[in-house]
């Protein structure tokens, strides 16, 4: 809004008020009310029963790689970590042909993202259908749509996210 559309709706408001009979406008007194300190609860020593269980670690799947495909991975250095589903029928980087890739690009952008899921389809010697998002609720709903839909998320929003305790995924390692 602009300032003289500000300056006219006080000015307005202001008629209004002289107009409906009010002769002064009272300010609002602002009400503090203080909340009591709480009593410091006594430190206990936490019982084997107390501690909480350890969160779970995702199951692996690990795929023999070719050399080209070893090859790419290294020049990735650790860019993507890769998802399948934990029900997936992919034993061998060969059950992979025909099947599809869903690729969160939202740290690396579109073209960027397309750009290496068709370098891993040449390296992997393998053809898949390449689909891109940017919302990771929509990257672990394609993961559970899709029981053999290979999933690359980027590492940083893997690392930050509760990815690695979902337990409907596995890791994908290749080797």
């Amino acid at each position: 809004m602009n300032v003289k559309r500000q300056i006219a709706a006080v000015l307005v408001l202001v008629v209004f008020l002289l107009i409906s009979g009010c002769e002064t406008i009272q300010p609002i007194e602002p009400t503090v009310t203080q909340t009591p300190t709480p009593a410091p609860t006594p430190t206990l020593t936490p019982t084997p029963a107390d501690t909480p269980a350890p969160t779970p670690e995702l199951k692996t799947l690990t795929l023999k790689a070719t050399g080209d495909l070893l090859k790419l991975l290294d020049r990735w250095d650790d860019k993507y970590a890769v998802f399948i589903n934990i029900d997936t029928d992919i034993e061998a980087l060969e059950d992979l042909n025909g099947k599809k890739i869903y690729c969160d690009m939202y740290t690396f952008g579109l073209e960027t993202a397309v750009n290496d899921m068709s370098a891993f389809n040449t390296a992997a010697g393998v053809e898949m259908e390449i689909g891109l998002g940017n919302n990771i609720d929509q990257f672990f709903d394609q993961l559970a749509g899709d029981k053999n839909k290979l999933g690359f998320l980027p590492k940083t929003v893997a690392d930050s996210n509760s990815v690695q305790n979902d337990p409907n995924l596995m890791i994908v390692v290749f080797e």
